[in-house]
């Protein structure tokens, strides 16, 4: 029964696309697709009146209700997942018919991020939706944990690219090899993104955050927030926005409106140490990006404090492994939290890393004690630290990061 009346919300969100022939640029990936719909909308919206998935409403409820009713505000579970309660989903049903009979104001754009964490998601879309642009910001190893092989994850997230309308395109990261390998079904058009110059756009760090990007229509010079992932993000905007004939400088007015979101690689300067809060969310590929750009920002020591990641099935044992032997090349200092932080300890460990810069933290996801924590790790911070903090959010690191910023300020 539930799956039938989403159904039924699905076919009224895609009588209500069709019915304002509205045109959506549609996200999915591992990694970035909060943070590239934001580019993407920050961008439009300088033209167009535009309007995109808020939070993480990327689930069919969410991307219904957002479709329905653009700028709706989800509700959330206590994982943190987007959802719609009852008194929600009579008001859409509604909102849904009366913009069937009676002409609305309605927006031009929907940048939507869609999720794929099972078999299928990306198919329920489809099922409904027409693209003018698909996005696959990269496919990593997130949510392998609910498809037999990384082969089935790939599949799932390029299948976004089978419902790009006539003439649509598609835009893909261009280090992901499985991406530009495989045929596209439905797609005329692909562009690809990353940092390296073979890439349709491409990124040149001059200094610090200031960035040369690199397009088919020449370059665009850009200060972006402080973290390596906000570039690709920004690439994929600049991609959108000449698609939909937007000029450089347009363009570059609306990237110069980013900014990190709340939980993601958000820098916070404390007059003790610097706190990177990245505990939203993590995966083999986000901790891989975070330690880096933890390298590209860090002024004293370069210190990490890691929990678990979620969602990565068959890849945990290698993702660890990974994990432990980046934090080794660019880390002076590892905090391992809990179980798995401990697991990424014993692979730094194994990379070459001192035991006297290992330290390891018991940390319950469950009932977190964030004062027993703190107290072992205050006393070996010193001024001048940066420090990332990241774990998958079921870990509530959150709480963790509020202690710290607030000590960095005493």
């Amino acid at each position: 029964m539930k799956r039938l009346i989403l159904n039924l919300f699905g076919w009224l969100a895609g009588q209500v696309a069709k019915r304002y022939q509205v045109k959506i640029v549609a996200i999915t990936g591992s990694v970035g697709k909060t943070t590239t719909k934001e580019a993407i909308w920050l961008v439009l919206k300088q033209a167009y009146k535009a309007q995109r998935s808020m939070y993480n409403a990327n689930t069919e409820w969410g991307i219904v209700a957002s479709v329905i009713s653009p700028g709706f505000e989800p509700a959330f579970t206590s994982s943190g997942k987007a959802k719609v309660t009852l008194v929600q989903m009579i008001r859409l049903k509604w909102k849904g018919i009366i913009e069937l009979i009676v002409k609305q104001r309605y927006p031009d754009i929907l940048v939507l991020e869609m999720a794929a964490d099972r078999p299928g998601d990306i198919g329920w879309f489809n099922k409904w939706f027409d693209y003018d642009v698909a996005v696959v910001t990269t496919i990593g190893d997130a949510h392998l944990e609910f498809y037999k092989d990384r082969g089935g994850l790939v599949k799932e997230k390029l299948s976004l690219t089978r419902k790009l309308k006539p003439n649509g395109l598609a835009i893909l990261n261009g280090e992901c090899e499985e991406c530009m390998q495989r045929e596209l079904a439905g797609a005329q058009r692909k562009y690809s993104f990353g940092f390296a110059n073979s890439n349709d756009y491409w990124a040149e760090r001059q200094e610090g955050n200031k960035f040369v990007l690199h397009g088919l229509s020449g370059e665009l010079r850009v200060n972006l927030p402080e973290g390596r992932q906000f570039v690709p993000a920004a690439l994929v905007a600049f991609a959108v926005g000449e698609e939909f004939g937007l000029t450089r400088e347009q363009i570059a007015l609306g990237l110069a409106e980013l900014q990190p979101i709340t939980g993601r690689f958000q820098v916070v300067r404390g007059q003790k140490w610097t706190i990177i809060d990245d505990s939203y969310n993590a995966n083999t590929e986000s901790m891989k990006m975070a330690l880096f750009s933890l390298g590209d920002i860090a002024q004293g020591r370069r210190v990490a404090i890691l929990g678990g990641m979620r969602e990565i099935g068959s890849a945990t044992q290698t993702g660890y492994e990974q994990v432990g032997q980046w934090v080794a090349k660019q880390v002076d200092l590892l905090i391992g939290l809990g179980e798995e932080g401990g697991l990424i300890a014993r692979s730094a460990l194994n990379a070459g890393m001192k035991q006297e810069n290992v330290v390891k933290i018991p940390w319950d996801e469950k009932n977190p004690n964030v004062d027993s924590a703190i107290s072992q790790i205050l006393p070996i911070l010193e001024e001048g630290d940066t420090v990332l903090v990241k774990a998958s959010r079921a870990l509530y690191l959150d709480k963790l990061v509020a202690r710290l910023v607030a000590q960095s300020k005493n």
